[in-house]
């Protein structure tokens, strides 16, 4: 289940979805209007060879549920039909606009547009 994806600067380890029995770039959901899943992604600076790399959560939701989410939006991508090429490619795009000069200031991107495993905690 796990799906390694590159931008520039930052890696995208992996994505996976807890909860399916087959890989995201696998799953056909029963109706591709009515989807509301969770990601992991594991996300870390590429030349980093040490596996250190943070955990994210984004949601791929279809429109068609947005009424009834009360997830924040800032973590959503939304969709009219659910579509693994258009998922992952959101991902990317949302990752690649994250990209700083550091680490550090790369990270603080990232936490505006993706979950950080540890949000709200005092980490």
């Amino acid at each position: 289940m796990y799906i390694p994806l590159k931008s520039n600067n930052l890696t995208l380890r992996y994505a996976e979805c807890l909860g399916l029995d087959v890989a995201v770039d696998q799953w056909e959901p029963a109706d591709p209007r009515l989807v509301d899943i969770e990601l992991e992604l594991n996300v870390g600076w590429s030349d980093w060879d040490n596996g250190f790399e943070n955990t994210f959560f984004v949601r791929a939701t279809s429109n068609d549920l947005r009424k009834r989410s009360s997830k924040k939006e800032r973590w959503t991508i939304w969709f009219e039909e659910f579509s693994w090429i258009f998922v992952k490619a959101e991902i990317l795009k949302r990752i690649a606009g994250c990209e700083r000069g550091t680490w550090k200031e790369s990270f603080a991107e990232l936490k505006q547009r993706f979950c950080w495993y540890y949000e709200g905690s005092s980490w």
